[in-house]
């Protein structure tokens, strides 16, 4: 928690040294050395979003910055793969071993590549978050990627006899952040949860309202009304 605070302090110091204060020009001495130390931290500054979160050598589920407890605004991702039962009883367990480890591997690297988290992983599907600027669009491009990259698998590399099949929601909204996210249930995720169970097709993305309409028109024209 006193890490944190640090950390907002220094964002306010770098952008008075950068922007000054009521027109002056304000500079912070010695803010390279204190800039140097938090970076041995683990810890980067973000110019395009104003703030530090952890850099790549560790990625955490609360970015280095959430507060355990405290309410923040997110967006969610949720993958489902479809006929999850039915596979599970069709092929061998080798067979869906490898093939759900490799649809969580493109989940994780898609998601992380956008600076999203993967809060919870239950064998036939999971659940992204963002929470840094421009999260509803970072989390819409992943859905698209992800049925990219899933289309490419099952053309090469799918052990199954049959196409990898999955849904996949997008939602925006406030959520609570425990360390352990796995526990963590509230209306977002509900929401989320009944928009991929109630509204979603094999092999499509779903974004909610409030989604699509922070998409620029290039992105939400792949998109059409449900």
């Amino acid at each position: 928690k006193r890490l944190g605070l640090f950390l907002k302090l220094i964002e306010v110091l770098i952008d008075v040294d950068k922007n000054g204060v009521m027109g002056r020009t304000i500079v912070i001495h010695f803010l390279p050395q204190i800039l140097k130390e938090i970076e041995g931290l683990h810890y980067q500054y973000y110019d395009p979003y104003g703030l530090f979160i952890e850099d790549s050598s560790k990625k955490t589920k609360s970015w280095g910055i959430l507060q355990n407890g405290k309410g923040y605004e997110f967006t969610f991702i949720k993958v489902d793969i479809v006929s999850n039962s039915r596979l599970v009883r069709n092929y061998t367990d080798q067979v869906i071993r490898k093939t759900y480890t490799d649809l969580k591997q493109i989940f994780k690297s898609i998601i992380e590549k956008r600076n999203g988290r993967v809060w919870n992983w239950e064998g036939d599907g999971g659940l992204g978050a963002f929470y840094l600027p421009n999260k509803n669009v970072h989390a819409a491009l992943c859905g698209v990627e992800i049925l990219l990259e899933l289309f490419m698998y099952n053309l090469i590399n799918c052990k199954l006899n049959e196409n990898l099949e999955v849904r996949m929601a997008v939602h925006t909204g406030p959520s609570n952040y425990i360390f352990d996210t796995g526990v963590i249930h509230n209306d977002t995720l509900r929401r989320l949860e009944s928009i991929e169970t109630d509204y979603t097709s094999p092999n499509s993305l779903v974004l909610s309202r409030g989604v699509f309409s922070d998409l620029g028109g290039k992105l939400a024209k792949l998109f059409k009304p449900n």
